[in-house]
């Protein structure tokens, strides 16, 4: 399982202008509907049902971290959109601190252990400080894309 597996370049946006968890929701799941990984006519609704997912319990996992996901009817694949917030924004972390890096990851509706084992994927990586710092840094979706194979080596 790698993560060349789960996104391209053209999901991973190093910055956003986003100040709240609901925008930054917002324009991940524009990103997908851009990529035609869901229909444009789906943005409203796969954006409830992440917010949805959120209310259930927050996905800001720490260390300025959050993982928002959610599986969705009609989706094909599972895949993940980045973005990175120099300001932080608000996501009601585990550690009441903000978030900068953000992963949402979307997959099918009956998506089982392959969604797990990519949510891990990501949460595993993302416990490295290292890791952290370079996707901060980041400049474009190509700088991201490198950082997230050399994991893959």
């Amino acid at each position: 399982m790698k993560f060349s597996d789960y996104t391209k370049v053209s999901l991973l946006k190093p910055r956003t202008g986003a100040v709240s968890k609901k925008k930054v929701i917002e324009e991940l799941v524009q990103i997908l509907a851009e990529n035609k990984i869901i229909p444009k006519k789906s943005v409203s609704p796969v954006c409830k049902a992440v917010l949805k997912r959120e209310a259930l319990g927050s996905t800001g996992i720490g260390q300025g971290v959050a993982l928002p996901h959610v599986k969705i009817k009609g989706v094909k694949n599972i895949s993940f959109v980045f973005t990175n917030s120099e300001t932080g924004v608000e996501f009601n972390s585990l550690d009441g601190g903000p978030v900068n890096i953000i992963f949402l990851l979307i997959g099918p509706e009956k998506a089982g252990e392959e969604y797990i084992k990519a949510l891990s994927l990501l949460a595993r990586n993302l416990n490295d400080p290292y890791f952290r710092r370079a996707l901060a840094a980041a400049k474009n979706g190509k700088e991201v894309m490198c950082i997230l194979k050399k994991t893959e080596q």
